[in-house]
């Protein structure tokens, strides 16, 4: 189960903490970070369930990562100039998150429950902006 599971780390002023955090994820195979919860309410345009975008075949030139067609698929990659991280192995379960002013212009990953997921991020974008 823990396979399935990318921690998405928010910090903000954690550079004492941070060393700690990581070690404790070494389990997950991969991490995503923030520089701050805030900054991420800036960077997200948008947030959707969108299981089409794995089954379909373009994911841009694999500058880094891994990609087994059906199986999975994981790292970066550059489409249309843009640089988009993937970590997908069941489509089914796939979000898209749009980022803007950011490394990535798209983080593309599976979840456990994709709805519920995608509500959460708006709830906590919508309750950050009040």
């Amino acid at each position: 189960m823990l396979e399935q599971i990318t921690p998405l780390i928010l910090t903000y002023n954690e550079a004492p903490n941070i060393g700690r955090t990581l070690a404790a994820l070494a389990w997950a195979r991969t991490h995503l970070a923030s520089k701050s919860a805030s900054s991420l309410r800036f960077a997200v345009k948008a947030v959707r369930a969108d299981p089409e975008i794995a089954k379909r075949g373009r994911r841009g030139i694999r500058m880094l990562g891994t990609y087994v067609p059906g199986v999975i698929t994981a790292g970066s990659f550059r489409q249309d100039g843009d640089r988009i991280f993937w970590n997908v192995n069941r489509p089914e379960n796939v979000i898209v998150i749009e980022l803007h002013d950011e490394p990535y212009a798209k983080l593309i990953i599976e979840v456990l429950e994709p709805a519920v997921t995608v509500a959460t991020i708006h709830n906590t974008l919508s309750a950050r902006a009040a």
